[in-house]
């Protein structure tokens, strides 16, 4: 017998309205995290599209963690203009930004968001982890923190986890 997986518009839709539905209101942050070549910005690109496919003004960003260790350009530059609705981020109304990049779950940059996705491939090679980033994952426990955990493997049937532990 078949078995049935999500489809990525499924899965990035209910997303997106598990958000809406506690923050449709103000101008909220949102953001997607993952190892490195998990598909961030493409499904960044996905969960704004999304949100508009529902009716709601959302930008979009990128956060550089190798540029930008302490999250102080991508807050002034990204986050300040648009919570303040100036510039390229309208006129103040409702609306998200949804951030796609790495290492958005450490202290930095993690109280800046109101929901947040971390996208991992499990089957990834040990060797084929930078240092870095397994630091981070071991300091920050970013898949603990996030809102909501996918399972990136399948990108096309990306696959929603949860990090309890029962």
């Amino acid at each position: 017998m078949a078995r049935w997986v999500p489809a990525r518009a499924d899965v990035i839709g209910e997303l997106a309205d598990e958000i809406l539905h506690n923050y449709r209101n103000g101008r909220a942050v949102v953001g997607v995290d993952g190892v490195p070549g998990a598909g961030q910005a493409a499904f960044a690109d996905d969960l704004a599209d999304a949100f508009r496919e529902r009716d709601m003004v959302a930008y979009r960003g990128t956060a550089n963690a190798k540029r930008d260790a302490d999250g102080s350009a991508v807050r002034a530059e990204t986050i300040a203009p648009f919570r303040a609705g100036e510039g390229d981020y309208g006129d103040g109304g409702s609306a998200i930004l949804v951030i796609d990049g790495t290492r958005l779950h450490g202290p930095e940059l993690l109280s800046a968001f109101v929901s947040t996705v971390w996208l991992s491939t499990p089957g990834r090679e040990a060797g084929d982890v930078d240092p870095e980033q397994a630091a981070y994952e071991r300091r920050s426990a970013p898949r603990v923190k996030a809102t909501a955990n996918i399972d990136a493997t399948d990108p096309e049937h990306p696959r929603r986890t949860f990090a309890d532990s029962c």
